[in-house]
């Protein structure tokens, strides 16, 4: 939940109406009427309201007190104004879909309100205005954070697009101060203005409490007509009110006719209005404004939405002959004799009917000339495909004359490359070795090397489901059918999917008999060395002789020893674990053995539990007394179902173990929970009695005093919990090399099926096992098959191509073929197209399978297509490509995802599309996690000054627990799904909801009958209670006083959430820095938080921080206190010092020695040695040294000054020799890593990253600063993960995403979660809070469009693309988002139009053949609306006259071109307040210019004119589709669908007596030849109001503005409305735009190639700057691949229009196009083609033998080319060397 704020919402809208009514002057000079209709407001209001709630933003409203406290932007507020703010803060609070609010924050009491409603209701931030510094200071004061919102804050219709506050509060707060201490003087004025008003008030209370006092009619209950009575009443009080009576009863009829008139027949055209009018206009807003105070608007129907409309009464004032006929209607007859009757003025009424209908009569109205609506339809361009003719919505008129061509005639669209690259486009035809032609060089083959060795070195640390890393198997093709569950039968003879042969129940033959002998001989071998190694580890483990547990004995001990004894029986039960790992690996098959093991446990448990009862260590009894019922339970339970299997009969080692382990149980007080199974076993048959256990033990006998003292289900339950059984229906399944659960099942039978499967589990819930069996099963069907999977990122790529690799291997009959491919837009390793498991990411599969000679191939050997972090379709940036994929891919597909909110929706949505393409979709839910969850909240010990600590201390006490239902506090938070409960949460749950339950609030049953005593409960029937109870609880939520204080809920909560909130309290209290500075708090809190969680065994752990910058600073606080502490240890520890010195004289003496030895040497060598001088190595004294042994190095990290793990298997060696090879990484990262701390987000290299994570997974590294990526699927399982700190970013989606790292399956029972830095509101709305709704974008642009209509023009590609047609076609509309029914064919509908656009912009001929610049788009079609306004600067010869200069000016037409290049694509905005805050005298200090000048003046009106062109096309079809279809009616709200006006075709007006019946209000109208002036077709009636008609001004204004059934998505639509200059742009309201301030970074880098400055003074984060270099890297490579081909395709063009006269002079017998290509390619290269700037695919040297461009690396000229194409060829050449060579210097 968020906050609007009100006032700037109100003030918003009425911008946004005064902006749009300014726009519909026709004439400047006309005086328009200035007063508009509220129900215009309204309507853009619930605009505004729809498209917050399309995107699933669940917000309250907010005003925060007088008017005076609105944004100083308005230097006067109009009547108008004033009176519509009131109205639509009324409509709001009245609306029931809506929550408003009101606080003021001029005093005391509304300052804390607002901080009790920021507390209970926790919104997740606010949303204001950019200019309201003051309720900006006010919420960040409250730690809330702040958004800012304009008029593109809709991103598209499912999508919210906001701009944070990120600088302090403190800061806001002065800004604030000194803005209002600059509109003092008006703000002065506003109060009084109020005063005044509250003085009005007080002085009318008389008259309008008898006014109160009139009969008021039940016709008069309406809002309109209370509002309009009063109104008039106050006029007639005033002075003059005589002359005023003409217009009051004009008013008045207005009011009378309202409901009579549909909304289309009430548009006026904006006419010169009288003064006098104008005047009565004034006074009746302002009595209006005051008496919509006074009103009690509990008995009225609070309909606000049509008060009042200024231009019908405008127009009554001008056409009294209109007015008479009006009167003569009944209806409008009788309520305006009623109205006047209120207002005491019915006895004046005849005078002014008679004064009328004589004005008529002797002034008749001559009917003003309306605007000849065109019968025909508006004429669009012809457009005709037999693919898409029969899809397409039926346009009446396709008769337009055709656009104007590009300037060199119709260039064929013609693609040999691809767009990030020179590298020729593929055929899946072609050898790999064919495709990599020309990229064999030494440096690419090196750099593909490199990857791949590192691929192989990752693939070595991943691990498996069991925790083990993984084995190589090699694949081999088997065409039977899979396995499925039913055929799973391990007694079966057959060959399982792994490859593995089954044993079979056929009769067994001689041979098969001898080799079942021989493995008996082996297993008795094996059998005798588990039991050596089992005694080894006892030895190991120091166990002695049994201890006799006897009163007698433990007399004789005192507490001291007792005490040691319990900490010996600790380091013994921890040795044998510790042990138990590796012994299980070798010998898990030999059962007795393990049995053993067993019971030693149970017995150090026993004796340990014995000792700890006698020096009354209650801890340590616990926890001995919970190993002793693990073990027993556990051993009974395994031997039990043996006993079954084996039908009663068993050997007596079952009978010795079961009656140790029933008298372990029997004295802990236990023994019901397994007494059956016990009871079988010691009554079953015994076929041999020779069993003796190889170790003493002695139980003693039963006291009721060593009990546990508690039952058996509250002792499970509290103590037991982490180590229950926690299988779901597990059973052995022969496809896969685990047991499976039954849900892990239920997936492997749809894969054998090859149904389409959406899998939603919880992280670490075990669910992409069956991406890699998926795999698997199209490597065995055969060589040709392909599976797809896509990851959102490429760390995740990089892992699952190393798991693959760790996982398969398969021989090929013949070369170029691979088991797996990467494809990202850096790099790829393998070829795409000859591999069987492509791993990719969404935009690199768009592109392949719209790749026209690759699709029609290719695409039918897709299996199937793995989608991971399927949630992802509803991000903001690339959301869209995961949309449009799946509506692509033709085959079954596998989507995974641990975080979707409306799991049952996006389902439906998934079958709807897979049943088009004739898939069964199945929808396979699970909610429960494998490992729990602990919640901690670490509050760091203070000192008495309030500075942290920094001794950390083996306890817990610093991590404070936070109970999951405790979170339930505050606001309107709601039992999830997902709020799972411990075991030993259960227990104070249950105990205080039996204690506080009432009839109205129902106690659960309580835990100790739910489960009973005389079974082992299991994490199953854990859940099952824990769901009772939030079953329970949510009835108590139901109550309506359940948050009152006294309610039984508020007191459960209370007593769950403990002391926690007052601890939270009194450490804020206490803290020595300031609350406001949270950064400081959490840099000095950090290294105190990591050492306390060291010591208490909760590394590793992942920090997750969401800001790049932050998680530098915190590795560089916890770097720092280590190293500090360090050498104060080195330099004051006496014994340290004295092993530095001795070590300091082994190394000199060893330099002596080997000085000496040389000496030797050399002497021998030259004969010169004497018997004398011979030196006896045995009489040598000194001291000897050793380098190979002595591994002491003094300046190496000390283990007590690391976190690494020493014991991980790495050494120090191997750390440097890998540090050693990273590059360019900050030497305070080398140190980090030396000592376990590490970071990892996208701003670091790939090689880090990926060592970082191998590193982590080995153990090494046990601290990682992170952001949200590494949530994102990366396998790193971890104990804890850290919260540091708030942010925006930290919402419930990511905040799951990030502790389900925690605790994996096949590591660990138990993950810890731990908060710091973050206040408690904040962490209980982070556990109560609902997943998002996932919603989806709309799935098609405009570029999509043309890039499908390269597809149907490749006749390889037509069938592919047309079922692609089919699919997008398939379904109404590709959003999950709409709780509306949508628009029929909406999709068909936008395809239409986008097709105009395109054929009205040169890029498609009559028969959708891509043309002219459709390559230059379409390969920008991730920069979409720029790429298109970049082919409009090409097309108009903008651009060439930029570089017309380029041989006399090189330098200064390099920087024009890369100004523009940069304001098209990488904009970057600087808000206002911002800017405010910086200091000019610093920028003009800085080498950057910081922000971007404004554009040259003819590339602004070349840009001015597209915008223009674009909404006049889309103006063109809308009108034309509205012409040739029928719509429905305009008459409802959009958000409340409250009815407006009458319906448009039967009016009720009456009829006039003795008249035609047909003699209606609408038809008095039509008769006055005002019908439809201005006329609109498509425009909403309500907008209409307005006399705008359908002149649009922008695509905005028509997305938001059209009728309904006419949709626009504005996002998909290329709109340029953000690139045009508003300098001048000063609306009526008084508000100035201003321009729109970008950062020049890309222009500033360009010029001076200096990161610091981009850091410091361009404001661009230090994580960002690479990727934002980058992608502008990526638009420079495709705009000079694209320009280049265009350069070649006009040659050709040339060449054919002159007969082939100009050649190649190379390739004299050969003109064509593909001669040039040739031509081309031997030249020179370019810096960064092929597949990856930085993986050394192509590398280039300059004439200085560094990376770059060789200077003559162009192609040649010919004497034909068009001289500006060439110019720009050259210029675009040249920004690439110069932009690269900076580039390369910093980044290579």
């Amino acid at each position: 939940m968020f906050v609007v704020d009100g006032d700037a919402l109100v003030e918003h809208i009425i911008n946004k109406v005064v902006k749009l009514n300014s726009k519909s002057k026709e004439n400047k000079n006309t005086t328009a009427v200035t007063y508009i209709a509220p129900v215009v407001f309204i309507y853009l209001l619930e605009i505004f309201l729809t498209q917050l709630s399309n995107a699933g933003g669940r917000f309250d409203i907010i005003f925060f007190g007088l008017e005076s406290i609105c944004s100083f932007r308005h230097q006067f507020m109009s009547e108008n104004n004033s009176l519509v703010r009131r109205i639509l803060k009324a409509h709001l609070q009245h609306m029931p879909k809506i929550t408003v609010r009101s606080f003021n924050v001029l005093s005391d009491t509304g300052n804390l309100d607002i901080v009790e409603f920021v507390k209970t209701s926790r919104p997740a931030f606010v949303l204001t205005d950019d200019m309201r510094s003051l309720i900006v200071a006010k919420f960040l004061a409250v730690k809330t954070p702040v958004a800012f919102f304009a008029n593109d804050i809709f991103a598209s219709n499912s999508k919210i697009l906001v701009a944070f506050v990120c600088v302090p509060p403190d800061t806001l707060t002065l800004a604030a101060e000194q803005h209002l201490a600059a509109h003092a003087e008006y703000f002065t004025k506003l109060v009084q203005l109020f005063s005044f008003h509250e003085q009005q008030q007080q002085q009318q209370q008389i008259s309008e409490a008898s006014l109160s006092l009139l009969p008021i009619q039940s016709y008069l209950l309406s809002a309109r007509d209370v509002l309009a009575t009063q109104t008039i009443l106050k006029i007639l009080k005033s002075s003059k009110a005589t002359e005023k009576i003409s217009n009051v009863f004009c008013f008045l009829l207005h009011i009378a006719a309202l409901p009579f008139i549909p909304l289309s027949e009430r548009v006026f055209s904006n006419t010169i209005v009288a003064p006098q009018i104008l005047e009565f206009l004034s006074e009746l807003y302002t009595s209006a404004r005051f008496a919509f105070e006074s009103i009690d608007w509990n008995h009225t129907t609070r309909e606000f939405a049509d008060l009042i409309d200024p231009r019908l009464f405008v127009y009554l004032t001008e056409n009294t002959e209109f007015a008479s006929k009006c009167l003569q209607t009944t209806a409008v007859a009788t309520r305006m004799e009623s109205l006047c009757r209120t207002c005491n003025i019915l006895q004046r009424l005849p005078d002014f009917v008679a004064k009328w209908s004589s004005t008529a009569s002797q002034s008749p109205l001559q009917p003003q000339q309306q605007q000849q609506v065109q019968e025909k339809s508006v004429a669009l361009l012809a457009y005709s495909n037999p693919l898409l003719n029969d899809k397409l919505p039926k346009i009446s008129n396709t008769s337009r004359a055709e656009p104007e061509n590009f300037g060199f005639g119709t260039i064929a669209h013609y693609e040999t490359q691809h767009w990030h690259s020179r590298s020729p486009l593929g055929n899946i035809k072609s050898s790999s070795s064919a495709l990599d032609k020309g990229k064999k060089g030494r440096f690419s083959q090196k750099g593909k090397q490199v990857h791949a060795h590192w691929i192989s070195v990752y693939a070595a640390s991943l691990t498996g489901a069991k925790g083990g890393i993984l084995v190589r198997r090699v694949i081999t093709v088997n065409n039977s059918k899979c396995i499925t569950a039913a055929q799973s039968d391990p007694t079966a003879n057959k060959t399982d999917w792994s490859g593995h042969q089954k044993s079979g129940s056929k009769k067994q033959s001689k041979k098969d008999a001898i080799k079942e002998q021989n493995t008996l001989s082996k297993n008795d071998g094996k059998e005798t060395a588990a039991r050596t190694r089992m005694q080894t580890i006892f030895v190991e483990a120091e166990i002695g002789t049994v201890f006799r547990c006897t009163k007698k004995s433990l007399e004789v001990l005192t507490d001291t020893l007792i005490s040691m004894m319990v900490a010996d029986r600790k380091a013994q039960l921890s040795k044998i674990e510790a042990k138990i790992p590796d012994f299980m690996k070798l010998y898990g098959d030999i059962t007795i053995v393990v049995r053993e093991i067993q019971v030693m446990k149970l017995r150090l448990a026993m004796e340990g539990y014995f000792l700890a009862c006698a020096c009354r260590d209650d801890d340590s009894k616990m926890s001995f007394a919970t190993v002793t019922f693990l073990c027993a339970t556990a051993l009974i339970s395994s031997m039990h179902q043996n006993c079954a299997s084996l039908r009663g009969s068993i050997t007596d080692d079952y009978t010795v173990i079961a009656e140790i382990c029933g008298l372990a149980l029997e004295v802990l007080g236990l023994v019901s929970v397994i007494e059956k199974e016990l009871e079988v076993l010691l009554t079953a048959t015994v076929t041999k009695k020779e069993y003796e256990l190889p170790f003493k033990i002695k139980m003693p006998k039963f006291s009721v005093k060593k009990t546990v003292g508690c039952s058996p289900a509250e002792f499970q339950l509290r103590y037991c919990g982490y180590d229950m059984e926690r299988t779901l229906d597990s059973k052995p399944d022969p496809r896969v090399d685990f047991e499976p659960d039954g849900w892990q099942r239920q997936i492997l039978d749809c894969i054998d099926k090859q149904e389409s499967v959406l899998v939603v589990a919880p992280t670490s819930a075990g669910k992409t096992f069956c991406s890699f069996y998926a795999m698997e099963q199209v490597l065995r069907l055969g060589d040709d098959g392909v599976i797809v999977y896509i990851a959102p990122t490429k760390a995740l790529v990089n892992q699952v191509a190393a798991e693959v690799e760790a996982r398969f291997s398969k021989n090929y009959s013949y070369p170029g073929k691979s088991v797996w491919a990467i494809l990202t837009r850096d790099y790829r390793i393998h070829s795409p197209l000859h591999c069987q498991i492509l791993v990719t990411v969404p935009a690199m599969l768009q592109i392949m399978l719209l790749q026209s000679n690759v699709a029609g191939s290719w695409i039918p050997r897709i299996k199937r297509v793995i989608f991971d972090e399927i949630h992802c379709i509803g991000e903001l940036d690339g959301g869209v490509v995961w949309e449009q994929l799946l509506l692509m891919v033709p085959c079954p597909i596998l989507a995974l995802s641990a975080t979707v909110g409306n799991v049952d929706e996006l389902g439906h949505w998934l079958a709807n599309i897979q049943s088009s393409q004739g898939n069964t979709m199945k929808i396979i839910r699970h909610k429960t996690r494998y490992s729990d969850l602990r919640k901690y909240m670490y509050l760091p010990r203070l000192s008495k000054t309030g500075e942290i600590q920094t001794e950390s201390l083996m306890s817990m006490e610093p991590f404070k627990h936070v109970h999951p239902f405790s979170a339930l506090m505050y606001g309107s938070a709601t039992i999830v799904d997902d709020l799972e409960l411990e075991p030993v949460d259960m227990i104070p749950v249950s105990d205080l909801m039996v204690k506080y339950s009432s009839p109205r609030y129902p106690a659960p049953t309580p835990y100790g009958k739910f489960f009973g005593d005389d079974s082992v409960i299991k994490r199953r029937d854990t859940q099952r209670y824990s769901d009772h109870l939030k079953e329970i609880l949510s009835k108590w939520m139901d109550q309506v006083d359940h948050r009152d204080p006294s309610s039984p809920f508020f007191k459960l909560i209370s007593q769950l959430a403990g002391a926690l909130p007052n601890e939270m309290e009194k450490f804020d209290k206490s803290l020595a820095i300031p609350s406001s500075n949270d950064q400081e708090y959490w840099l000095a809190g950090i290294p105190t938080l990591v050492k306390d969680m060291d010591v208490n065994g909760l590394l590793p752990g992942l920090f997750f921080c969401y800001s790049r910058d932050m998680n530098n600073l915190l590795l560089k606080s916890v770097l720092k206190t280590l190293e500090t502490a360090e050498v104060n240890f080195k330099t004051t520890d006496a014994a340290h010092l004295r092993k530095v010195e001795q070590w300091k004289k082994q190394k000199e003496q060893a330099t002596n020695d080997a000085k000496f030895q040389e000496k030797e040497n050399k002497a021998a060598a030259a004969g010169k040695r004497g018997k004398g001088k011979e030196k006896d190595d045995k009489d040598d004294d000194s001291i000897q040294y050793n380098p190979q042994k002595d591994t002491f190095d003094p300046d190496a990290p000390l283990d007590q000054y690391s976190y690494a793990n020493k014991k991980c298997g790495l050494t120090m060696k191997d750390i440097e020799e890998e540090i050693s090879g990273l590059f360019d990484i900050p030497d305070y990262y080398i140190e980090a890593l030396k000592r376990g701390v590490c970071v990892h987000h996208a701003g670091m290299n790939r090689m880090y990253l990926q060592l970082v994570e191998r590193w982590f997974r080995k153990g090494w590294l046990r601290v990682v600063f992170c952001t949200g990526t590494l949530a994102l699927g990366i396998n790193m399982p971890a104990t804890s993960s850290i919260f540091v700190g708030d942010s925006v970013f930290l919402t419930a989606l990511n905040f799951r995403q990030a502790a389900g790292r925690a605790g994996r399956r096949g590591f660990d029972v138990k993950g810890n979660v731990i908060f710091f830095g973050l206040a408690l509101n904040k962490i209980y709305a982070l556990l109560t809070s609902k997943l998002p709704n996932l919603r989806a974008s709309f799935p098609i642009s405009t570029t999509f469009v043309l890039r499908l209509h390269m597809l149907l023009t490749c006749k390889e590609s037509q069938t592919v693309g047309s079922k692609m047609i089919n699919s997008i076609l398939s379904l109404n509309r590709f959003t999950t988002s709409s709780s509306e029914e949508p628009f029929k064919g909406e999709v068909a509908h936008f395809l239409r139009a986008s097709i105009e656009y395109l054929r009205d912009s040169s890029f498609l001929t009559s028969n959708g053949t891509p043309i002219n610049l459709a390559g230059l788009a379409a390969h920008l079609y991730f920069t979409e609306p720029s790429n298109f306004l970049f082919c409009k600067l090409v097309k108009s010869t903008v651009l060439f006259a930029i570089c017309s200069n380029f041989n006399t000016s090189p330098k200064s037409t390099c920087e024009t071109l890369v100004h523009v290049i940069s304001s098209l694509f990488c904009r970057k905005r600087i808000l206002p307040t911002v800017k405010a805050l910086r200091h000019q005298e610093n920028i003009k200090k800085s080498p950057s210019m910081v922000y971007l000048p404004p554009l040259p003046e003819h590339v602004q009106a070349a840009i001015e004119d597209e915008e223009r062109r674009t909404v006049k096309i889309y103006t063109r079809y809308v009108t034309a589709y509205a012409l040739s279809n029928r719509l429905p009616e305009d008459v409802r709200l959009p958000f409340s669908g409250l009815h407006v006006g009458a319906p448009s075709e039967n009016s009720d007006g009456g009829n006039v007596a003795g008249a035609d019946k047909n003699s209606t209000v609408i038809n008095i109208l039509r008769s006055q030849n005002q019908l439809q002036y201005p006329r609109h077709v498509a425009r909403s009636a309500f907008i209409a109001l307005l006399g705008v008609g359908d002149n649009f001004q922008t695509i905005q204004e028509m997305a938001e503005t059209l009728r309904p059934g006419l949709v626009l998505e504005t996002s998909t639509i290329p709109s340029f409305t953000e690139f045009i200059e508003n300098d001048d742009d000063n609306n009526d309201s008084g508000t100035s735009t201003g321009s729109v301030v970008l950062n020049a970074f890309i222009l500033d880098f360009y010029k001076h190639g200096q990161v610091q400055a981009l850091d410091k003074d361009n404001m661009i984060r230090a994580g960002e700057i690479w990727t934002l270099l980058n992608d502008f890297w990526l638009v420079l490579k495709a705009i000079r691949a694209s320009v280049e081909v265009l350069l070649l395709a006009a040659r050709n063009v040339k060449m054919d229009n002159d007969d082939g006269v100009e050649k190649n002079d190379e390739d004299d017998d050969d003109d064509s196009l593909e001669a040039n290509q040739r031509n081309f390619d031997s030249g020179s290269r370019v810096l960064g083609v092929g597949n990856g700037f930085w993986q050394d695919d192509v590398i280039f040297k300059t004439a200085s033998g560094k990376r770059g461009v060789t200077v003559d690396g162009r192609m040649k000229p010919f004497e034909s080319d068009a001289p500006g194409l060439w110019q720009l060829y050259c210029t675009l050449h040249m920004v690439q060397i110069t932009f690269a060579e900076k580039f390369v210097k910093v980044f290579a």
